[in-house]
């Protein structure tokens, strides 16, 4: 292989990433409420260990995916960017960023499904870890999503609808954080809630068509970059 089909690969693993994910975060079994007894979640790591083992094991897998993708991002972003490349190296960081608190979540349930009869109140705290971590990815995701959709909007080197979608899953991201103080109903409900939804499915749409338009683009946006120093 070529440098340049290398290079369409690792665009192309954003594409994996996504369908893992999807599979690893619809696989799971659903959890407890955050307000249930510790024996609840005692019962819930009991009766689906082998559930959560796959779908955290699977994530992970995910996760290594995503790593390799922002990688070719990285650079696709930086070379329509040009100068510092300030707003690629923030969704760069913030991409790793998630990544890092996504294992630490998924490490929490797997440590949780290994060993689900020590203590209820450790298997609860375990879950509860897991949740807030994920909550708190909702800053990191909307980083990635809004400095990879401000490169977009103002380079062009992919769709502006593609940019506009971004933005919209990076305010949709910050309002997740509502979810931190506890909200237990109506659209910012963490488990269930419209706002959860509408964050989760923009930042799975924007990497997927980003994945999908990049494969078809690589060395494009350079190219673009380079004849516009040139003249």
């Amino acid at each position: 292989m070529n440098e340049r089909q290398w290079e369409r690969l690792g665009a192309a693993t954003g594409i994996l990433f996504v369908v893992l994910l999807v599979i690893s975060a619809f696989g799971t079994p659903t959890p407890p409420d955050l307000n249930d007894p510790p024996l609840k979640f005692a019962q819930w790591f009991k009766d689906h260990q082998d559930g959560i083992r796959m779908a955290t094991f699977i994530g992970t897998f995910a996760g290594f995916l995503f790593l390799w993708f922002l990688g070719s991002l990285r650079s696709f972003l930086r070379a329509a960017e040009g100068g510092t490349g300030r707003l690629s190296s923030v969704a760069f960081a913030g991409g790793i960023a998630t990544v890092a608190l996504a294992t630490v979540g998924s490490t929490c349930l797997t440590v949780g499904a290994l060993r689900p009869t020590t203590t209820p109140f450790i298997l609860q705290m375990l879950a509860d870890v897991n949740f807030y971590v994920l909550a708190v990815g909702g800053f990191t995701l909307a980083a990635y999503l809004a400095a990879g959709s401000m490169v977009i909007l103002r380079s062009g080197a992919l769709p502006a609808w593609l940019g506009g979608l971004g933005v919209l899953g990076a305010i949709a991201q910050l309002l997740t954080e509502i979810a931190i103080f506890g909200s237990k109903t109506g659209p910012f409900n963490p488990k269930d809630g419209v706002v959860v939804f509408i964050g989760f499915i923009a930042f799975l749409l924007w990497t997927l068509i980003t994945s999908i338009l990049m494969t078809g683009r690589v060395g494009a946006a350079g190219a673009v970059r380079s004849a516009e120093i040139s003249s």
